[in-house]
């Protein structure tokens, strides 16, 4: 009965046409005054509420900040941004509020931005692991690419950002292997393409020690429990969410943020994915270590935050508008 009403309130909602093939009538207008955390697309121009699949009867979102010019005939180039929260929690706004100067910035200079709903790993039932969060933001990006003209978007122009287990997806959207996370069927078989990354504050590797140090949210079994659905032993699975075992010499440029004080995910992460970088020759992956820095960039002194936003923008552009 409870999976009877759910299809209903998705054939009421979205019409009787919804199979996840593009509608100009999908994006809904932003519900202002219904949540503090929807203020941030005021004077934005924007489409809010996107579905690109529902899964574990869950419709998943994206909602996309364009720039207030007329599309170019490939579209707009788009930077996509996936939020943190230990893979377990927060929602689509979380960090993107702090992000907001940039939207406006990157829309000014005919950019689009997107930030995605994804499931999380849960302890429950159905339990899972956080594989979903990887495959949700693959799914994102292919139904991006497969209805890019509806969407204004140029396909080949999609960079991707992230902080914290949100750095963790941009790392894993970039580098790994599309096939290891099908998704939805209906976006079977679209391939997307990054053409490049910011990382920022994301672990890299959940089976090599180097990666890591004593004190770490990784090494607290407490909480990874639920991202890895109890699975502390399974090999297999912790190598397939470690983004150093994708990196290849000819992956995207790619631009990663690292605190030099964070406990939570310590610089050895960003350190490890620099020396498998050079070890496999892929010049065009950096690094950004700010002195002082905390996990959210508490601190930072060198570079301080601003000097941080500026280095970001300036690769975003860099990649994006060339």
């Amino acid at each position: 009965m409870k999976k009877i009403f759910f299809a209903f309130l998705l054939s009421a909602f979205f019409g009787t046409a919804f199979a996840f093939d593009f509608s100009v009538s999908a994006p809904n207008k932003v519900p202002f005054g219904a949540s503090e955390e929807y203020d941030i697309y005021r004077n934005l121009n924007v489409k809010f509420g996107i579905p690109y699949k529902v899964a574990d009867e869950q419709v998943l979102c994206f909602d996309i900040c364009y720039p207030k010019t007329e599309a170019p005939k490939s579209g707009f180039p788009l930077i996509v941004y996936f939020h943190g929260g230990g893979w377990s929690g927060e929602e689509r706004f979380s960090g993107y509020g702090f992000f907001y100067d940039e939207v406006r910035h990157y829309n000014e200079r005919g950019i689009a931005v997107a930030t995605v709903t994804y499931r999380f790993s849960r302890w429950g039932k159905p339990r899972r692991d956080m594989s979903v969060c990887v495959v949700d933001a693959m799914d994102a990006l292919r139904y991006i690419t497969k209805y890019a003209k509806n969407l204004e978007i140029n396909p080949s122009k999609i960079g991707v950002y992230g902080h914290s287990a949100g750095g963790h997806i941009t790392f894993m959207v970039a580098l790994a292997d599309q096939s290891v996370f099908e998704g939805d069927k209906s976006l079977k078989n679209v391939k997307y393409k990054i053409a490049c990354a910011v990382p920022q504050s994301g672990p890299t590797s959940f089976v090599d020690d180097r990666a890591d140090a004593e004190g770490s949210f990784m090494k607290n079994k407490n909480q990874m429990r639920q991202p890895l659905a109890g699975r502390f032993d399974d090999v297999e699975l912790l190598k397939r969410l470690s983004p150093a075992e994708y990196i290849k010499k000819d992956c995207p440029p790619m631009l990663i943020f690292q605190g030099e004080k964070d406990t939570i995910v310590p610089q050895n992460a960003a350190l490890f994915m620099m020396q498998r970088a050079r070890e496999v020759g892929a010049t065009q992956v950096e690094c950004v270590i700010s002195e002082g820095a905390q996990h959210s960039f508490e601190n930072a002194r060198k570079p301080d935050n601003h000097e941080l936003a500026d280095i970001r923008r300036a690769f975003f552009i860099r990649h994006l508008t060339k």
